[in-house]
């Protein structure tokens, strides 16, 4: 058999990877993962939510143990010879054909790397400015906390910031509530007590988010995790965003509402020495 891709022929067993359910239905998950100075960050965190988002997807992942996951990451690091900073991305799909009915839930898995210019984490000097995005809504719904490869919204909200000219947008829900941003989750602070939307708001169960929410009693903060109207950012003393890639990243700007980032620094002088 024969397909056209781009308008040339090519003959069906050229088309494995283009045939998968992961490109075909976005059958599937990923992680994305940061190495500093070779060494993977929140290792067992991204290991457990793999785990956990498999299950969910029941796909059948088999017996991978922590230490073969490691092992796998710690082999691509290698092999690569990535000693500084380095982002990847672990892509799980189910195996098999089928239509929307699969016929295997068995697991195939892509780990890719890419070197970063800066070897590890740091504070952005100047701060983001960031917008809201009023042309989607997130919500929850089952899988909303999981990183599968439904990834279309957060695509579409990228592009409205890229054509809009903002360093980020601010997601919504149905409700006017924060959901989180473009690509991290969103940390207001007020005092010394610092909010975040809950799971049940449509977010990301992000790895560094758990991190850094298990983190901040240690050094004095309360942390609540309660739904936050979009109205709620003219009343907050600093904003910042967290992800696995960039850490932490303060917000400078939200529309016109300008932001200093005097707490937000201490946090990540903090935090950075628990990284390793």
């Amino acid at each position: 058999m024969y397909a056209l891709l781009d308008n040339n022929v090519v003959a069906d067993d050229k088309l494995n990877l283009l045939k998968n359910r992961g490109f075909k239905y976005g059958d599937g998950c990923f992680e994305t993962i940061r190495v500093i100075n070779g060494s993977i960050v929140n290792a067992e965190l991204h290991y457990e939510r793999l785990l956990k988002t498999v299950q969910v997807l029941k796909i059948n992942f088999g017996q991978l143990k922590f230490s073969s996951f490691k092992e796998e990451l710690d082999k691509l690091i290698s092999m690569n010879e990535m000693l500084n900073g380095a982002r990847i991305r672990y892509t799980v799909f189910r195996d098999g054909d089928g239509f929307y009915t699969p016929d295997s839930n068995d697991a195939r898995r892509l780990i890719e790397i890419s070197p970063l210019i800066e070897s590890g984490y740091r504070l952005n000097e100047k701060g983001l400015r960031c917008g809201i995005c009023s042309d989607l809504k997130l919500n929850y719904h089952t899988y909303s906390a999981y990183k599968t490869l439904n990834a279309l919204p957060y695509v579409m909200a990228s592009i409205y910031k890229k054509e809009s000219n903002y360093d980020n947008l601010i997601l919504l829900n149905s409700e006017d509530r924060i959901v989180e941003l473009c690509n991290s989750n969103i940390f207001l602070i007020k005092g010394k007590t610092i909010y975040t939307p809950p799971l049940s708001e449509g977010c990301i169960d992000g790895v560094f988010r758990k991190f850094l929410i298990k983190f901040l009693p240690s050094i004095g903060y309360k942390v609540v995790l309660d739904p936050i109207h979009i109205n709620a950012v003219n009343s907050a003393d600093e904003i910042f965003t967290t992800n696995s890639i960039s850490g932490i990243q303060w917000i400078g700007a939200i529309d016109k509402k300008r932001f200093l980032n005097s707490a937000t620094q201490q946090i990540f002088s903090k935090l950075i020495l628990t990284i390793f």
